[in-house]
C-alpha cells in the first residue's frame, strides 16, 4: 500500500476519511454537482 507521508492515509483514500463526511453526504454533493454540469448553472457548493 502507497501511503501519502503527510497526512498518513493512503493514497488512494477517496477523501471522506480526511473531512469525515457520511456516504450519504457525498452522494447529495455529487447529484448537486451533477445537476449543476447538466443544468450549465454556477455550483453552489464552490
Amino acid at each position: 500500500m502507497i501511503v501519502d507521508t503527510f497526512t498518513d492515509l493512503p493514497a488512494a483514500s477517496d477523501g471522506r476519511d480526511l473531512v469525515k463526511l457520511r456516504k450519504d453526504d457525498a452522494t447529495e454533493m455529487a447529484a448537486e454537482l451533477n445537476r449543476c454540469e447538466v443544468e450549465g448553472s454556477a455550483s453552489p457548493l464552490v
